[in-house]
Parts: structure tokens; C-alpha cells; sequence
């Protein structure tokens, strides 16, 4: 157990400092992850920004993909991989219920390396790929390195066990930016992709409608559009009824809709306080520096009420993967727009707790069962 906490502990440094790395080398510019999409920049600095990038999708992608028995829905999966690889045509797939996105994935990952682990591999290269293109967008306004650091504490665990969904959110984590710029036909058809791989990524709908420009901090628009946020949970119930009539979503929604549960920790909750005093006392600033954080403050609202909602309802849980989102963005701009002073101080703050975040989930609480780590040879 101690080794595998090494592992995973090495992981999450190992990420952080290459992300702090990237901006060291880049000195300041704006968009440090350019390179590796291949936009104009000085060919060695395009190089060395490839070459370090790829490392931090390779590290991740390489550990998950050769581990065997870790997370606790990895038979799942198998059972899954092996359905689809022996599934031929569309109609197949759409009689199933089946996620086409995951399907095809499966389906690339049985051709190139036939076999289970090919696909454990490609979707956790896919996931940080995708995770490293929407944090590419912030990296202007805060910390690549931190950014890295927190989503990895955040996603590790469900990357694990709940494949197809973390897929979905990093999809969702890059439509975003369509949210800031007000771009609904991308933002749609990002989502769309998103629901593919899982159909929760629905979920995310009413995000586009949570944000809009405006001069002041606050207003009384603000006040309804909190009072939408702490709504829409409740509304998820009569949601999920709504989409159990429709064959593609029916599985999951009878899965978990009206699915009760009671085994959930209030120290689940509690622990998650210092995070949330931090973000709540720069609220204000978050707001000031930067108008478009208005949306990963309402998620992050969302994400508090869908935690306390998990208390009773097992679906909300799903819910609350999506709004990590916002934490991953927020926090590394509440350091950098700190005072110079104060700038160590929170990084260190959010670096302890996230650690320990980590530590109580999974190695004490045991969720997702990702320890102890093993590899298949």
C-alpha cells in the first residue's frame, strides 16, 4: 500500500514539476502548451514544449494502461472491451445502448494492440490529452504547473474505475472555453461528442446558460442565477425520468435515477471545507481579474450542493466530476492574483490539501479501490 502511494504521489509531483518546468522554459509567455499543437513558435522551444508534454500524457497513460486488478470497476471494463470488440455494425451498437464513442475506442484500441490493456492505455492517454488541451487555454491566467498538479489529485482515482466518464469530462473541460466566448453551436456539439463516451455529459447543458457579460461584481441577476444553481440538482430527478423514455439513455438513467444511499461520510464533506473558505474568500478578485470566472464559481457552487445531495442520491456523485472543473481552474488563479507574499503561502495551502484530499479518499477511505497498485507482468 505504502508503494503504491509512492507511485501515485511521484505521479502527481512528477506533473507539477514539468508543468512548472514548461513555464520556466516558455519565461512568461502566454500560452506555454502551444508547441504541441503545432503553432508558430521558435522551433526548439516547439520541440522541448512537445517532447516535455508528451511526457506528461505518457507517464499517466503508461501506468494505467499495464496495471491489472487496480480500480473497482476494472472487470467492468474487460467485460466491456470484450462485448464490443465482438460487436460488427452500428445497428449492433445502437440496439446495445452502447456509447459509440467508447466503442470506437475500443474498437481502434483491439486493432493496434488486441488486447484489454491496448484500451486502458488509449483512454488514459486520450483523458490527459484532452486534459492538457483545456488546460492549455488557461494558461495564461494561471499556473500550468498547479493546474496539472490539482487535476491529476482530482481525476486520478475515477480514471481508474470510471473510464468513460472521465472521458467526457476532460471533452467537457475543452468546451468550456465556448461558454467564455459564447460560441453555443461549439459548446452543443462538444457535448454532444462528450455524451459518446457518457451520457451524464447532459449534465452539463445549463452551463452555457450560467454565465453572461456584464459590468458590475454583483447584481441581482447573480442572485438568480445562484438560486438556478442550487436548483438544479433537485431538477435532475425529474430530468432523469424524462430521459429513461429514451432507449439510448435508458440504462443509465434506470441505473440512477431515485437510487438511494446513506453510506457516505459527513467527514466527506467536511474535509472539503478548507478548499471551499479559500475559494469563497477571493470570490470577489476571482471576479475582478477575470469576469469569465463567474462560470467555474456558479459550477463550483453546483459542485458543493451536488456533494451534500450525494448524501442521498447516488447520480449526484456523477454530477460533481463535472464541477471539479472548476477547482481546477479557480485555485491556481487565486495564487497568482495573490499579493507576492501571499503567493507561497497559498501554493503550498493548496498543495497539502489536495494531497491530503487524496490521501483520506483513496488510502484510508478506499474509494475507487485503486490501492494496492499492480501491474500485469
Amino acid at each position: 500500500m505504502i508503494q503504491s502511494l509512492i507511485i501515485y504521489t511521484s505521479i502527481f509531483f512528477a506533473e507539477l514539476l514539468l508543468g512548472l518546468f514548461l513555464e520556466k522554459k516558455n519565461n512568461g509567455n502566454k500560452d506555454v502548451l502551444n508547441s504541441i499543437y503545432f503553432e508558430k513558435r521558435e522551433p526548439h522551444l516547439r520541440v522541448t514544449n512537445f517532447a516535455i508534454t508528451l511526457i506528461m500524457i505518457l507517464i499517466p497513460a503508461i501506468v494505467s494502461g499495464i496495471r491489472y486488478k487496480v480500480g473497482s470497476d476494472y472487470n467492468t471494463y474487460e467485460l466491456i472491451y470484450n462485448t464490443y470488440i465482438n460487436v460488427s455494425n452500428f445497428h449492433d451498437v445502437h440496439s446495445l445502448s452502447m456509447e459509440i464513442g467508447f466503442f470506437y475506442l475500443c474498437k481502434i484500441a483491439f486493432i493496434i494492440f488486441n488486447e484489454y490493456h491496448g484500451v486502458l492505455f488509449l483512454s488514459a492517454f486520450l483523458i490527459y490529452l484532452l486534459g492538457t488541451k483545456g488546460i492549455k487555454y488557461y494558461s495564461q491566467f494561471a499556473s500550468v504547473g498547479l493546474m496539472t498538479f490539482i487535476m491529476f489529485v482530482l481525476y486520478w482515482g475515477p480514471s481508474l474505475n470510471i473510464i468513460r466518464q472521465i472521458i467526457a469530462v476532460m471533452i467537457v473541460f475543452v468546451s468550456l472555453r465556448y461558454v467564455e466566448t459564447r460560441c453555443l453551436l461549439k459548446y452543443l456539439l462538444l457535448i454532444c461528442i462528450a455524451t459518446t463516451f457518457h451520457s451524464s455529459a447532459l449534465f452539463c447543458l445549463p452551463i452555457y446558460f450560467l454565465y453572461y457579460k456584464k459590468e458590475s461584481t454583483y447584481s441581482v441577476r447573480d442572485v438568480f442565477t445562484i438560486i438556478f444553481v442550487l436548483m438544479l440538482p433537485l431538477g435532475f430527478e425529474y430530468f432523469f425520468n424524462v430521459i429513461s423514455s429514451f432507449k439510448f439513455f435508458s440504462s443509465y438513467a434506470n441505473d440512477y435515477s431515485n437510487m438511494f444511499v446513506m453510506d457516505i461520510s459527513f467527514g466527506n464533506l467536511l474535509f472539503r471545507i478548507p478548499i471551499f473558505i479559500l475559494i469563497v474568500l477571493n470570490i470577489r478578485r476571482l471576479i475582478i481579474v477575470r469576469e469569465e470566472n463567474r462560470i467555474y464559481i456558479f459550477m463550483y457552487i453546483l459542485e458543493f450542493t451536488a456533494l451534500i445531495m450525494s448524501f442521498y442520491m447516488h447520480w449526484a456523485m456523477r454530477l460533481i466530476y463535472y464541477c471539479f472543473i472548476s477547482e481546477v481552474v479557480l485555485v491556481p488563479q487565486i495564487v497568482k492574483y495573490s499579493q507576492k507574499r501571499k503567493k507561497t503561502v497559498i501554493a503550498l495551502y493548496s498543495i497539502a490539501y489536495y494531497m491530503y484530499y487524496f490521501y483520506m479518499s483513496y488510502y484510508v477511505w478506499l474509494n475507487d479501490k485503486i490501492f494496492p497498485y499492480r501491474i500485469f507482468f
